[in-house]
């Protein structure tokens, strides 16, 4: 059963904490995501939480409930809201339901009408929700509709060369940009690895086997808007319009997703751009015919050049450069291990010393890339490069353990740095705030705005780095200075809320006292007390 997230606001506390414990929210389909002291603090807990619906109080300080209500339908439109009211007064109420409340509880609360209000609010978020999923499957049905004709147009593509069907896939191709386009041909590699895996996870079931595959190499095709891809006799024939180097990258990319989410190995054979649909039926045909000459390839990527079949050395390069920047990126250095133990075993038999240098070289230039494009500067990452460095004699398996080796140390520097990257983030936004805390207006809003990210992102790095969220930083700040000003200056109450970013001095003694547990005239009065008992 799906939870929809309650935001719950009382500036009466007793009530609150009543209310927040004794309604088993979860069993009426709803997660208590927070409870706000206030309707200013309501506010800016609503950007963070987002909620579903929000619970509150009519009567209270600074802005009541209805108005905090019109503020949040003009920020989220789709948000529910319950009045709890210890007034019954039909003037209340109106006013209530012109703002589409949807339940108006009076206090003090009876449970069941609580659960019952719950039930219906529940009812109406279930129902905008299925609406929601039907346009989502409307637009999922014309995205798979839209695929489907794709591929019957590359299966026509291939197999079908009369001058008669040449002319009728002219006119399916709709647009000349399709071409020129870099056919791609993807086989399971024939290992007992790969047999035990179909046994075990599709017992037989190669219809759920060929869907699988097809849809993962059709979303990452459909994320880049960079080609189509069919199954036939059981090969997947993928058409890649894009430029040869990000062909390679992509078709690697979707090699390492079916290793990763199956755990399946694949070859496969990327062709020279086919100009035009009629290119097509024979570059298939080349490609098949590569593709059965590995057969005995675990797995890799090996490319059709237009004249003949490139070296096994330069089938093990091409993908190289791209998949050592993915790994180094995705930080996983068991994946990092893995891939080097593979260029091992394809290695054992053929590795010479002038290959082992050129390997060297091309992971070298990937790490070292990667690397700099992750803000790590080349004096930092050289000296890494320098310690895993091929030492002669060059042998296979010394000459790639030094690779993994500078390949791992690399990705950990490079999560290292966006750990890095984040603290410094928080710490610059801690700045800001810092130096912006006595503006009354300073919002969450405003500082995504000025440091070019999300409010999601903002939150969720802020209180993971400082320990504290946005809202209550903010707070602290303020309250932290208005107590020093109370000590240590004769300026009057009013004075220091207006200088601690408080435009309201009774809203900046509501919330000195929730923090401090005393008004700021006590606590000043104590300060002055605590100065005369010193000796």
């Amino acid at each position: 059963m799906a939870q929809y997230k309650i935001l719950l606001v009382d500036d009466e506390v007793d009530v609150r904490e009543s209310i927040a414990r004794t309604v088993d929210w979860e069993a009426c389909g709803f997660s208590l995501c927070g409870c706000a002291a206030g309707a200013l603090e309501a506010l800016e807990m609503a950007k963070d939480l987002v909620p579903d619906v929000v619970m509150t109080d009519i009567c209270m300080p600074y802005m009541d409930g209805l108005e905090l209500i019109e503020r949040l339908q003009q920020m989220y439109p789709a948000m529910r809201f319950v009045v709890v009211s210890g007034h019954d007064d039909f003037a209340y109420a109106q006013r209530a339901m012109q703002f589409r409340v949807m339940d108006y509880l009076l206090k003090p609360l009876s449970l069941t009408g609580v659960r019952e209000a719950l039930a219906r609010i529940r009812a109406s978020l279930d129902e905008a929700f299925a609406r929601r999923l039907d346009e989502a499957a409307f637009l999922e049905q014309q995205r798979q509709d839209r695929v489907q004709i794709g591929r019957l147009r590359l299966l026509e593509m291939l197999f079908e060369n009369t001058n008669e069907s040449l002319g009728l896939l002219r006119d399916a191709a709709e647009d000349e940009a399709a071409f020129p386009a870099h056919l791609a041909l993807v086989a399971l590699g024939r290992t007992p690895e790969n047999e035990q895996v179909l046994r075990r996870d599709f017992a037989g079931r190669m219809d759920l086997l060929r869907f699988s595959l097809q849809e993962i190499a059709q979303e990452r095709l459909g994320e880049l808007a960079a080609g189509s891809c069919v199954c036939h006799r059981g090969r997947f024939v993928l058409l890649l319009r894009c430029g040869q180097e990000q062909a390679v990258s992509l078709l690697s990319e979707i090699m390492d997703m079916v290793r990763m989410y199956l755990k399946l190995s694949t070859k496969a054979v990327l062709t020279e751009p086919a100009q035009s649909p009629g290119d097509l039926p024979a570059l298939y045909q080349r490609a098949l015919l590569l593709l059965e000459d590995k057969a005995a390839a675990a797995d890799g990527l090996f490319l059709l050049a237009e004249e003949e079949a490139p070296s096994a050395e330069g089938m093990l390069a091409a993908g190289l450069p791209g998949e050592v920047a993915q790994l180094l990126r995705a930080g996983d250095e068991a994946r990092i291990e893995a891939y080097f133990a593979r260029m091992r075993e394809d290695l054992a038999r053929r590795a010479s010393p002038a290959l082992l240098l050129a390997l060297s070289s091309m992971v070298h230039t990937a790490i070292l890339t990667t690397a700099l494009r992750a803000g790590i500067s080349a004096e930092e990452i050289l000296p890494v490069l320098e310690a895993h460095r091929l030492v002669p004699p060059l042998e296979t398996a010394s000459a790639l353990r030094a690779l993994c080796g500078a390949a791992q140390e690399t990705a950990r520097r490079i999560a290292e740095r966006g750990r890095v990257d984040n603290r410094a983030f928080a710490q610059r936004i801690a700045g800001y705030i810092d130096a912006h805390y006595a503006e009354p207006s300073l919002s969450i809003s405003d500082v995504c705005e000025a440091f070019h990210i999300s409010q999601t992102q903002l939150s969720l790095i802020f209180k993971r780095e400082m320990g504290t969220s946005f809202l209550q930083y903010v707070l602290d700040k303020r309250i932290e200075r208005a107590k020093a000003l109370l000590r240590d200056s004769e300026k009057k109450i009013y004075e220091i809320a207006l200088e601690t970013g408080f435009e309201d001095p009774g809203y900046f003694s509501y919330c000195f006292k929730q923090r401090c547990g005393v008004t700021p005239k006590n606590y000043r009065q104590g300060a002055d007390a605590r100065a005369q008992d010193q000796p």
